[in-house]
């Protein structure tokens, strides 16, 4: 409890970390995963940290599905296409962004056969059906590339419900911790030693390699080595 005797603390209690972050407010996310496992998912969830905001809930626990294998790895990536791309109904706007891509002359992840994968792993069939029943009425796609997608996409169990943080666990403030102007940075003390983005160039270059992954241009694979070599070790400035 704050004394009175100074200012008080606005983030006393909240994640400086995040393995502070996954110690409480993901803790019930990970608590099926051995040891090992657990610092495997904290690790990619530090690696592919820009600052700012910590990653959701949602977006971990599909992490860790993909890696106890309760959702494949095609099911993941089409969610994450849609996530990165969705602005109304999660997975529903992946549909659109491929087909659109298609559509117009474009790939999506280097080939048409990838933009025909992500389809695939999209969770949400019945729009899925009727998106591509209208896709191969308009030329878009061939009738055997509607029977492949289709094959695949209703030979996947629906992606598990997402769990809810527990009653115990108060929720972070919204976008918390909030990104700096320049570089998305999050707010620790001037003097800590961090590893991240240490110049605004950095951090374009960075959010320009996580679209790419997230639009599939890029493989994850790839994405991550080159969001690691953009990292350095820095102190936060005075």
């Amino acid at each position: 409890m704050h004394d009175g005797t100074g200012p008080a603390d606005a983030t006393a209690g909240l994640p400086r970390t995040m393995g502070e972050y996954a110690d409480r407010w993901l803790a019930d996310l990970l608590d099926p995963l051995d040891p090992a496992g657990r610092r495997m998912i904290v690790q990619v969830l530090a690696m592919n940290w820009m600052g700012g905001p910590l990653p959701d809930r949602e977006s971990v626990q599909r992490l860790i599905e993909t890696h106890m294998g309760r959702i494949s790895e095609q099911q993941y990536a089409a969610w994450m296409l849609s996530f990165a791309t969705g602005h109304g109904e999660g997975l529903s706007d992946g549909i659109d962004h491929v087909l659109d891509r298609l559509a117009g002359g474009f790939e999506v992840g280097g080939s048409r056969e990838k933009a025909l994968w992500y389809l695939a792993g999209m969770d949400d069939t019945r729009r899925l059906l009727a998106r591509v029943d209208a896709a191969v009425a308009a030329g878009v796609l061939t009738r055997t590339e509607r029977a492949l997608v289709l094959t695949h996409a209703f030979s996947y169990p629906p992606l598990p419900p997402l769990t809810p943080l527990p009653a115990d666990v108060e929720p972070l403030p919204k976008s918390y911790p909030p990104s700096t102007p320049d570089y998305g940075a999050v707010a620790l003390g001037p003097g800590t030693r961090v590893r991240g983005y240490a110049t605004l160039a950095a951090c374009r270059e960075a959010a320009k390699v996580k679209a790419q992954m997230r639009s599939g241009e890029l493989s994850r694979d790839e994405a991550l080595r080159m969001l690691d070599a953009l990292r350095t070790d820095f102190t936060l400035p005075e």
